[in-house]
């Protein structure tokens, strides 16, 4: 007695005070309590609003500390030159001593996977898709990968994450499968040594791309997965079925159009 019913009444507890935010994520509760049903429409409504929210406190606290903020793209005009476009296509050049670079990274989509950057989102994506998700396909084995399939997992879509070698790789590796097994046994379908190789749109005849088509959006993968049997290793093709297919493949700097080069700076393939 003692530290475990503590817990239990904690739990409890913090049980009661989510009721109050399931309707607001999205969470239908029927009468019974056994009826339940999540709309992911309302969720990301919840989402984006919260975004709103935190972009304009940001704004807010910019402005009170006295920092000039302009909502626009920027590129390196020249020495100590910075040259500014806004949505509405006016432009500024702004001078300064130091110019600090803090641009962030993007979601990378590979590009020698045909189909891949034209049907595929990203893990940026997910928070703003407007239509429900459908059956999932998450390429990649890093935390944001897992912690995407996880949280799409447990509001009950269907979602298979492939993953070329191990899940987590860098991290702990019995934590590492630790996670994975759990994952598994709540239900996440694992393609272990799975590699996409194509992403095929699957038209249906009359389809001209409308609302209704969107939502019912089909997908076809076309994995290739390496096998071993006596005689060696050899390569199995398989196609599989989804309505999204999300890359979680990495992030990379966001500095290909800052036009860094003009001022001598050197920018790898990979954006560092």
């Amino acid at each position: 007695v003692g530290c475990v019913p503590k817990k239990i009444m904690h739990y409890a507890a913090l049980l009661g005070q989510g009721f109050f935010d399931a309707k607001k994520l999205g969470w239908e509760i029927g009468g019974s309590g056994t009826n339940i049903k999540h709309s992911w429409e309302s969720l990301v409504s919840a989402v984006q609003m919260h975004i709103k929210s935190l972009n304009f406190g940001y704004r807010t606290g910019l402005r009170k500390a006295g920092v000039e903020y302009q909502n626009a793209y920027a590129r390196i005009k020249g020495d100590h030159e910075v040259e500014f476009r806004r949505k509405d296509n006016t432009t500024g050049v702004i001078k300064a001593g130091r110019v600090l670079i803090a641009v962030g990274g993007r979601p990378y989509i590979p590009s020698d996977i045909p189909g891949a950057r034209e049907f595929a989102i990203t893990s940026d994506d997910i928070f703003s898709l407007r239509r429900h998700p459908g059956k999932v396909l998450v390429v990649g084995g890093s935390y944001i990968a897992l912690e995407t399939a996880g949280f799409l997992h447990e509001i009950g879509i269907d979602v298979e994450v492939a993953v070329r070698s191990c899940v987590l790789r860098g991290f702990d590796r019995q934590c590492a499968d630790k996670v994975e097994e759990t994952m598994r046994n709540m239900g996440v379908k694992f393609l272990k040594g799975y590699q996409p190789k194509n992403i095929i749109e699957n038209k249906k005849e009359g389809d001209d791309g409308g609302k209704a088509a969107q939502q019912q959006q089909q997908l076809s993968v076309q994995f290739e997965i390496a096998a071993s049997n006596k005689g060696g290793e050899r390569i199995v093709r398989e196609t599989r079925e989804y309505n999204t297919v999300l890359f979680a493949t990495g992030r990379r700097p966001d500095t290909s159009s800052l036009n860094l080069e003009s001022v001598g700076c050197e920018v790898q393939s990979n954006g560092k």
